[in-house]
């Protein structure tokens, strides 16, 4: 008996689960296309096929849902740095390769869906839960990189985590879309590859 109340526990979770990803599926094709203040939930509760009574039984308020919708972009945009990094072998194009995916992912998704975006960039500054992790998971995949280029011998010996919070700063510009929007893409594309030869000139072992 406790082996099948504990799989039953598992079903409903599974269930449960499935209409969390529903509902914020629903959530982010209306954030998309009309934005967060012009979207009620209403109209996401009968684009996800349900009562708005029934949302209340997995979101608090609009705002928690929205939430869930800024983590799954931020989790996309992580999951995009990751891949990028692990495509490239040196600590040069592992750089390379990071910032112009990030900037890349922001253009697109403002190109794409502007209320998506801008929306995204209100939570970030009203959310610190959601800034913080996404900047613990940008500062673990920069201090990897460059823990790797110092095992490597390419980069200077020291504090990979401390150095990887200079670079984050040195590189904010280039992480922040109301900034880097203000610059035609190949500009800022050229600015970031530039900026990236810098920083890499500073921290390069010297050669015996």
């Amino acid at each position: 008996m406790e082996t099948l109340s504990q799989d039953l526990d598992e079903d409903d979770k599974s269930s449960a689960e499935q209409v969390r990803v529903t509902i914020v599926d629903a959530a982010e094709a209306r954030f998309a296309e009309f934005g967060y203040l012009k979207t009620t939930l209403n109209e996401i509760a009968t684009e996800a096929g349900m009562s708005a009574a029934n949302l209340y039984r997995f979101f608090e308020n609009k705002l928690d849902i929205a939430a869930a919708v800024a983590r799954r972009l931020l989790a996309q945009r992580e999951t995009a740095l990751r891949e990028a990094l692990q495509n490239e072998t040196t600590a040069e194009t592992q750089l390379q390769a990071y910032i112009l995916t990030a900037l890349r992912f922001d253009r697109e998704l403002l190109d794409n869906a502007p209320p998506l975006a801008r929306m995204l960039e209100k939570l970030l500054e009203e959310r610190k839960d959601l800034a913080t992790l996404h900047r613990k998971a940008r500062q673990e995949l920069l201090s990897g990189l460059i823990q790797s280029g110092m095992d490597s011998g390419v980069l200077v010996s020291g504090d990979a985590p401390q150095i990887a919070q200079t670079l984050r700063a040195a590189l904010m510009l280039f992480e922040t879309p109301v900034l880097h929007r203000q610059y035609p893409q190949a500009e800022i594309e050229r600015l970031a590859l530039q900026v990236v030869a810098v920083l890499l000139q500073g921290l390069a072992a010297e050669v015996v």
